[in-house]
């Protein structure tokens, strides 16, 4: 009986990590600099102005889709001579999109040193030429064309990656930086292309099943959402800082919309409770996932005398007057015997600002950063959690500095509990915005499609 208890247990063990390897928010943390100008942010912005401009942050772009929306729209049965206002609404949804994606590429890749002018040399002739080329196709081929969106979807992906180049490819030759960081970008849009096309394979074949194995194709929506994430986010390799947005405002928004569909045209209340019951057990693990994280440092912040509650503030303080410590790393779970290796030479990136602002909503001074570089993807919470805690013991020398607060007594830790205080701090953060970007999708797209159906 004991030999079968055990074999259970190993089981579920591999069931686990098995299960966590594939999690993508647990493989990634804030970097120190984005760590530094989110606690700026917080110091220098009040609790009401956040709240409000979070519900806020959405509406222009709602505002200026209805607009285009409210464009009045002549019958498809007076032919390709009397669609003049459908094109003009093609276009102009074409360049905003264009331009949204230019402006995560200014963002994604500071080296590329795309200005706000530029970036609109390349959005306007782009959609102008994707739209004529669609225009093209339906005189000679038939009108409407059917599935333009998805057949024009590479074109428009070459003819902005040419005005690309033909705008920054000096500077692209000049900095070899800048092109991986293009390529990876238009491979990332691929992506979203390749997603696009799959859901609409989905929600073809669901509405034609019948009830009876509705609820069944139903579960195969969170493995792809999985497989989804774990592919942007293998794209998306090292850059950690911008995961939690493309990942989740690529995977999420879609499958929130999708789920949006399934629900409207399900045959039977049964898919609808599946699909809610997936959506629930999802959101539930995730909250035990975010428990262990915080769970992994209670020792250490036990010996404060502090709740867990204060974690990132304490991270803070060890940044201040510890600022080694994002020097120290962790070495990948194959090398747990060794798992301190704070007399090896650091493996740090030297990162230099050149302007403060280093998100649109966060800003640093300017100057040159080192950041840690980011945990292997291999390496899960469990993981984390072996390598400190099982390693925290009494040979450690404590912390030389005197603590920087005199309500936190920083010095009765060790240089290794330094470390693990930050780098869980940076964990959490991270994780803990993939699960708010996650609710907020869920919660924004139905409530907008919903909006939508009004009236009809």
């Amino acid at each position: 009986m004991a030999g079968v208890n055990e074999r259970m247990q190993k089981l579920v063990a591999r069931m686990i990590h098995r299960w966590e390897a594939v999690q993508v928010e647990l493989h990634g943390h804030y970097s120190i600099e984005r760590f530094t100008a989110l606690s700026e942010y917080s110091r220098s912005t009040g609790f009401w102005r956040a709240l409000v401009i979070l519900p806020l942050t959405p509406l222009p772009s709602l505002i200026v889709v209805a607009l285009i929306d409210a464009m009045p729209l002549e019958s498809i049965d007076k032919g390709v001579a009397h669609s003049g206002t459908s094109w003009v609404r093609a276009t102009l949804t074409c360049f905003i999109y264009t331009h949204c994606a230019i402006e995560q590429i200014r963002l994604y890749s500071p080296s590329l040193k795309l200005q706000p002018v530029a970036a609109l040399s390349i959005s306007i002739p782009a959609a102008l030429l994707t739209n004529l080329l669609a225009f093209g196709l339906s005189v000679f081929v038939c009108y409407p064309l059917p599935f333009v969106t998805v057949m024009m979807s590479f074109p428009w992906l070459g003819f902005t990656t040419f005005f690309l180049l033909r705008v920054c490819g000096a500077h692209m030759r000049a900095n070899p930086e800048a092109v991986k960081d293009v390529v990876r970008f238009a491979t990332v849009g691929g992506a979203q292309i390749t997603i696009v096309l799959i859901y609409a394979v989905f929600n073809t074949i669901f509405t034609n099943l019948s009830p009876t194995y509705q609820p069944l194709f139903a579960l195969l929506i969170p493995v792809f959402k999985v497989v989804q994430k774990n592919v942007l986010s293998r794209l998306l390799s090292g850059r950690d800082d911008t995961k939690p947005q493309v990942v989740i405002l690529n995977v999420e928004i879609f499958n929130a919309l999708f789920i949006s569909t399934c629900m409207q045209n399900a045959q039977s209340i049964g898919t609808s409770i599946t699909l809610i019951v997936v959506d629930l057990l999802v959101a539930a693990i995730s909250l035990v996932d975010l428990y262990r994280m915080v769970n992994d440092v209670k020792k250490v912040m036990d010996k404060l005398k502090l709740g867990s509650n204060a974690l990132i503030m304490t991270a803070e303080r060890v940044l201040e007057s510890y600022p080694a410590t994002a020097n120290r790393r962790f070495t990948s779970s194959r090398q747990r015997s060794n798992a301190w290796t704070g007399g090896s030479p650091p493996r740090v990136a030297t990162i230099s600002l050149k302007k403060k602002k280093v998100l649109p909503t966060m800003r640093m001074e300017a100057g040159e950063y080192e950041i840690p570089i980011p945990i292997s993807q291999s390496t899960s919470v469990g993981d984390v959690s072996t390598l400190s805690l099982a390693r925290l013991g009494s040979n450690d020398a404590p912390a030389e500095l005197p603590s920087a607060s005199p309500t936190i007594g920083l010095s009765l830790l060790t240089n290794r509990e330094h470390y693990l205080l930050l780098k869980k701090a940076l964990q959490v953060l991270f994780f803990t915005e993939f699960m708010i970007l996650v609710e907020f999708t869920e919660v924004l797209v139905p409530v907008i499609y919903g909006t939508s159906w009004i009236g009809y």
